[in-house]
């Protein structure tokens, strides 16, 4: 008796599981689209062959890797390791493609979270960029499925020190210094302490100003910041990429897990 509940509580385990994947694949492979990767481009863009033949250039959602062909800036720090590891990733197993709610950027290129699906796994090459701290997020509406994803990946990151959050562990800079070596530090990853002096707004991003620094935030991911007073007096230490601008010198925060540091 013992032996045969044994052996129906095994089979009504493998049902379980076999039910639940068959849930999990029906979820989902309706929106997946099976293409052939043609050419790695950089960290978070590729070219691929789609299953009626078109070839299509495809944006990786909700992430942004250095740039590999800046127009004004050549090769930015990590470019070519993020692209080195976007290539490792897409070889890993078949690639899939799944859209959000706009489907095609300005450029007209496609916008789409890239699936890898090997032998042993199943998972998103979007996710794994920024876990292993070759991407940053870039969250932009309406498309924001999987930002969950993208901020536990970004906390994994951040803890371990993994990628660009290595690089720029050892390198803090000031607003003042930021501008002195601005020809050197543009396109790199550092640590920024900033004490905010002013707060800016335009229609599409809030400015914390530190001389003639600024920290970036835009309008769409303001709500993650509600937690902190982000404002005059507010002393900070961002981890982020050093862009020149028309006033000075900026960084885009696009995650509060990029202030490493909060005092007010």
């Amino acid at each position: 008796m013992a032996y045969k509940n044994f052996i129906k509580g095994v089979v009504l385990f493998l049902f379980f599981v076999l039910f639940k994947s068959v849930i999990l694949f029906a979820d989902t492979s309706p929106n997946l689209i099976p293409v052939t990767v043609l050419n790695v481009i950089d960290g978070d863009t590729i070219t691929v062959s789609l299953p009626n033949g078109k070839v299509e250039r495809v944006r990786y959602l909700l992430i942004d890797t250095p740039e590999l062909h800046h127009p004004f800036h050549g090769k930015e720090e990590f470019s070519e390791r993020a692209c080195r590891l976007n290539g490792q990733l897409l070889e890993l197993g078949d690639i899939l493609l799944e859209f959000d709610v706009e489907k095609r950027d300005r450029y007209g290129r496609l916008l789409a979270y890239v699936w890898c699906r090997s032998s042993k796994e199943m998972f998103l090459i979007n996710e794994e960029l920024v876990r292993r701290g070759a991407a940053m997020p870039l969250i932009i509406p309406p498309n924001k499925k999987y930002t969950h994803c993208i901020q536990r990946a970004l906390a994994h990151a951040r803890r371990e020190k993994a990628g660009l959050w290595g690089q720029a562990s050892n390198r803090l800079f000031t607003s003042k210094e930021i501008w002195t070596f601005l020809p050197f530090l543009k396109g790199n990853f550092i640590l920024a302490s900033v004490t905010v002096d002013s707060v800016q707004s335009t229609p599409s991003k809030i400015l914390l100003k530190d001389g003639a620094f600024f920290l970036v935030i835009y309008k769409s991911d303001i709500y993650k910041f509600r937690h902190l007073h982000l404002d005059k007096g507010a002393n900070l230490t961002v981890m982020g990429k050093v862009e020149a601008s028309y006033s000075g010198s900026e960084m885009i925060i696009s995650d509060p897990l990029q202030i490493i540091k909060f005092n007010f």
